[in-house]
């Protein structure tokens, strides 16, 4: 069945999210107002009618017991929202264009992101920055995802690039490259294995989820080595490992790791395209790489 909003032709709806058992959908639009309907197989009523954002709302999570949602907006705040009472419970506020916000699986925290390229760990009680780190150095983060253990989180954005982080550590692991516009949006597969990302070049992507090791000894991390967050160089007393990929069309795809990886050098913990949709005609070939650290560690 299918439900026609009238009112999403006046304010233009600009995120969406559903809670579990799909009987009550969640909106925000271009006005800053957040709308929350109820739907069933006969007639779908709206219920609230949220309005304290200034500017457009381009995110909308809801937490694991769909007792509370989060909005994220382009006048710089995120409003943690009552699903019960329909009022706000807390709200955070940064000197940036909010993107993209999600739920930690614990529902401790907050992760968002932003026009001013970082990412920012929040506390969801005391509404207080934790971390921050840069997501990008050169663009906007548009989108993020978050794995359901916790341990990893996906970022996206302007600069093109599919980066898988540990979530504890906050250091960068992989790096995907592909698309040759700005990605709009990233997402994670119900069964962990596949990411999806979709870019303003009109092409979707599905990358293999890496199978990332995590430690938990700090003292194993090798300052000698180069920073996670940075792209290794190929040395040439450092063997490159290539993995050609099976791929939707005739278009050859490849993989380049780091030598240094030689514990990921499996197919299943690589970052490599899996499959394409596409409009355009990105070229006949394409090389993807993907950076790994060895550990770090696992605090915050």
């Amino acid at each position: 069945f299918v439900f026609f909003f009238n009112d999403g032709l006046v304010v233009g709806f600009t995120a969406i999210a559903s809670i579990s058992d799909c009987r009550r959908i969640v909106a925000g639009g271009e006005g800053g107002k957040v709308r929350v309907r109820d739907i069933d197989r006969q007639s779908q009523k709206m219920i609230a009618s949220m309005k304290e954002h200034k500017a457009r709302v381009n995110c909308i999570r809801i937490n694991n017991d769909d007792s509370e949602c989060v909005s994220a907006s382009s006048d710089g705040s995120c409003i943690v929202w009552s699903l019960t009472r329909f009022t706000r419970v807390n709200c955070l506020f940064a000197s940036t264009q909010f993107k993209s916000i999600v739920y930690h699986p614990d529902q401790s925290q907050l992760l968002t992101t932003g026009s001013d390229r970082k990412l920012t760990y929040w506390d969801v009680v005391d509404a207080n920055p934790i971390r921050i780190i840069d997501g990008s150095q050169t663009d906007i983060v548009n989108s993020l995802a978050i794995t359901d253990n916790g341990e990893c989180f996906v970022s996206s954005g302007g600069d093109k690039l599919v980066k898988v982080w540990g979530y504890d550590e906050g250091f960068l692991y992989y790096k995907g490259y592909g698309h040759s516009a700005d990605i709009s949006k990233v997402f994670i597969s119900p069964d962990q294995n596949t990411i999806v990302s979709v870019g303003e070049d009109g092409a979707i992507f599905l990358w293999h989820m890496p199978n990332i090791q995590l430690s938990s000894d700090p003292s194993q991390y090798n300052s000698s080595q180069p920073h996670p967050s940075q792209p290794f160089a190929q040395s040439s007393n450092q063997p490159i490992i290539t993995k050609t990929l099976a791929h939707s069309t005739s278009h050859s795809t490849h993989l380049v790791s780091d030598g240094r990886t030689s514990k990921s050098s499996t197919p299943d913990s690589q970052l490599g395209l899996s499959h394409s949709v596409s409009k355009l005609n990105l070229g006949n070939s394409r090389q993807y790489s993907a950076s790994n650290s060895q550990s770090g560690s696992r605090r915050v």
